[in-house]
């Protein structure tokens, strides 16, 4: 008898068990590092967007249908939905596979869809590509179809400004670089030099670093490996 409760007790607590969720940050690394790889074959690059899909929760509505969670239409392409739960890194990249055509035919709709999405979970990057998007009226899903741009919307400075805003003080190189340009030359925002500096700055420090880092990874000069 003490065996049975034991049995029925285990079974209940293993069917109220969630599904295990995806680790978004060791699929994000591992996609990267199919995608980005020296001499990366068309194979690794479809492995790379698979794995970015998973950690993203980009998913097809018919494969989704009637599963929980609910999962959110992609505006302009009904065929996709996105689970909650995906990660903001993994849908920024994905959007970059779709704009360049990494793994994937290029697909101007479905990136703008992701990196809108990305931006609105906070995506620093992601706000930086929403918003040059918005600054040249490229932020309607209708202006594309395909690889192709079918026309320019109506900019949307004042959105253009706030996620250049958001992406710069989330640490985005690009935002910052174009809000020091726009202090630089009164382009939207108020002319000065020394808030363009305080937005070059950081960019440039970045880079400086890199370049060091970069260095001290090569040796010295006229150093060999063998």
């Amino acid at each position: 008898g003490a065996a049975l409760i034991l049995l029925l007790a285990a079974g209940t607590c293993a069917s109220g068990k969630d599904e295990k969720q995806p680790d978004t940050a060791a699929l994000l690394q591992q996609a990267l590092q199919y995608r980005d790889k020296l001499g990366a074959t068309t194979r690794d690059l479809k492995l790379a967007v698979g794995l970015l899909k998973e950690a993203a929760g980009l998913s097809s509505a018919k494969q989704h249908a009637g599963k929980e969670p609910a999962a959110l239409p992609v505006p302009g392409v009904p065929e996709l939905v996105l689970v909650p739960g995906g990660s903001a890194a993994a849908l920024r990249e994905l959007a970059n596979c779709y704009q360049r055509g990494k793994g994937v035919d290029v697909n101007h709709k479905l990136s703008l869809e992701l990196f809108r999405r990305a931006a609105e979970l906070g995506d620093a990057e992601a706000q930086g590509a929403m918003a040059v998007r918005m600054a040249f009226g490229l932020h309607h899903s209708n202006g594309f179809e395909g690889s192709s741009i079918r026309h320019f919307g109506r900019p949307d400075e004042a959105s253009a400004l706030l996620h250049y805003y958001f992406g710069a003080a989330n640490g985005d190189a690009f935002s910052r670089a174009a809000l020091g340009y726009r202090h630089t030359f009164g382009l939207g925002v108020p002319k000065s030099c020394w808030t363009a500096v305080s937005y070059y700055q950081p960019v440039a420090e970045a880079v400086v670093q890199q370049a060091v880092d970069a260095s001290k990874s090569r040796g010295p000069l006229g150093s060999s490996s063998g």
